[in-house]
């Protein structure tokens, strides 16, 4: 079960790409002296929310390694088992053949 992660961090990034313009913009009219206490309360809530974006983004990579994590674990299950499902397969067919072997004999 693969997880699509392009996606996902592509969305991740027009997110931060986007707060990084809105952040600029704002600082741009609070340089050209536009409403300096409403700039200055709209900078502080855009650096809270690049700092939101930054943490969610490092929590989203600990998810993704885990699952990354968890899906190889998933895989060398399944080696082991075809493995062991190989290995049964051959012992019974041989069992099968030497008592097709003895009765004919």
């Amino acid at each position: 079960m693969a997880i699509p992660i392009l996606p996902i961090l592509g969305a991740v990034s027009t997110v931060a790409t986007t707060a990084w313009d809105t952040y600029s913009k704002i600082k741009r009219a609070k340089r050209d002296g536009a409403l300096p206490e409403r700039v200055d309360k709209l900078e502080e809530t855009c650096l809270e929310q690049a700092r939101m974006l930054s943490e969610l983004s490092r929590e989203f990579e600990r998810f993704v390694k885990a699952m990354q994590e968890a899906q190889e674990e998933q895989e060398r299950r399944l080696a082991k088992l075809k493995g062991l499902v190989f290995g049964v397969t051959v012992v019974a067919t041989s069992a099968c053949a030497v008592a097709i072997w003895l009765l004919v004999r």
